[in-house]
């Protein structure tokens, strides 16, 4: 593992939810410097109570008023940058890169001792970054398809994720499809699935028998946990709660304004999201995973979290056919129409599928993934990219 380094982290807003970035580098606090960059600027906030409660938890932050969740027993150096929204165009990325210079060299002092330095970024918006930082590694980690995303400034941020594919040190793609969508424009890609905190999510399993030892009803027969956004088909979701109006359906997560389609319905449950160390006791409550992944492009190159921590929790897996879930060990039933995901269902509330062994999952665990994390970034920074030693941009 790394030792000794300082890693300037850009990515989703820490504590707001258990991301695969908050997971690996929670792994690397022990040894490191970890500096966590909450940014935002990819969208222009839209007139709707979810993006202005997100609006209102930003300029609490920006004010060092900091209410994010411990999800982990750690947390890194967290500061909040905030930045102009790409609607904006040219004239917003400027601004950024600006504001992000400064934030970065302010950030990264190291007192006199030189020591290595990591820049890792899942978000396009940092593309004007490289070369800029002497010294520094740059990683960009693809967990999402941004420009594919509605609602965004695809022709921008494609650009910017084209750009920053070609110029970073290395590139980790979450999932296969992620990978080969940017092997036009670098060949320094790696391959690096999501994973799970087996040992936590695993405490599912503990309260799944002793609740059927017991002889206790399940919480609900389907779950879902997540956000409501444009990943989810929403209008497959409401058109299944519909279909099986006998089985109880419970749906954990935020809402999230006009993003949020799921209709009420008298077999179904909502719940606002739970701290993750509550998770695996819900999971462990109830029978079957349901999720209704979109099956277009932004669907298609999805790395989904959630499906491991279902089966580590030994909930089987109902969900749209999307590439990565298909090298999942077991315990999966994938389709692309509302009877296959339904037909999936009644199977798995029948008499069950088998999901994998806890051993087996333990192979997929984020220490392990942190690891193989580490050493693409030792490999980046001995073989620098070319591009990265330009000089910065005007």
């Amino acid at each position: 593992m790394l030792e000794g380094a300082t890693i300037l982290v850009f990515a989703d807003d820490w504590g707001v939810h258990p991301s695969s970035a908050q997971h690996l580098f929670t792994r690397f606090l022990s040894k490191n410097r970890v500096i966590w960059f909450n940014t935002v600027g990819l969208r222009w906030p839209r007139s709707n109570s979810y993006d202005f409660a997100k609006i209102r938890r930003k300029v609490r932050h920006w004010f060092g008023r900091n209410q994010s969740v411990d999800h982990f027993d750690s947390r890194p150096e967290i500061h909040d940058i905030p930045l102009v929204p790409f609607a904006f165009g040219k004239p917003a990325r400027s601004l950024n890169t600006w504001i992000l210079r400064r934030a970065v060299s302010r950030c990264s002092q190291t007192d006199g001792h030189p020591e290595p330095l990591f820049i890792v970024s899942t978000l396009p918006l940092t593309a004007d970054l490289i070369g800029t930082i002497p010294g520094a590694t740059f990683i960009y980690y693809l967990v999402d398809d941004y420009a594919s995303w509605p609602g965004l400034t695809g022709k921008l941020v494609r650009q910017m994720d084209r750009e920053q594919a070609r110029a970073a040190d290395r590139v980790v793609a979450a999932s296969r499809a992620l990978a080969d969508l940017h092997r036009k424009v670098t060949d320094r890609i790696d391959y690096l699935p999501h994973g799970v905190d087996v040992d936590h999510v695993a405490i599912g399993c503990q309260v799944r028998a002793t609740r059927k030892r017991d002889g206790i009803k399940p919480t609900a027969d389907v779950i879902f946990f997540g956000a409501l956004d444009e990943r989810i088909d929403q209008e497959l979701f409401n058109a299944i709660i519909r279909a099986r109006p006998g089985l109880r359906f419970l749906c954990i997560g935020p809402k999230t304004g006009a993003k949020d389609r799921l209709r009420p319905a008298p077999n179904l449950e909502r719940r606002p999201p739970v701290p993750f160390r509550d998770l695996p006791n819900l999971l462990g409550q109830c029978e079957v995973t349901l999720l209704p992944y979109v099956q277009t492009d932004l669907g298609q190159r999805l790395a989904p979290l959630k499906a491991l921590e279902a089966l580590t929790a030994g909930l089987p897996v109902v969900a749209t056919d999307i590439p990565e879930l298909r090298s999942l060990p077991a315990g999966v039933i994938l389709g692309k129409t509302q009877d296959v995901l339904i037909s999936g269902l009644d199977r798995v509330l029948r008499g069950g599928i088998p999901v994998p062994s806890l051993d087996v999952l333990a192979t997929h665990s984020w220490e392990n993934r942190a690891e193989r994390l580490s050493e693409i970034m030792i490999s980046g920074r001995a073989v620098p990219a070319a591009s990265a030693m330009r000089s910065p941009p005007d």
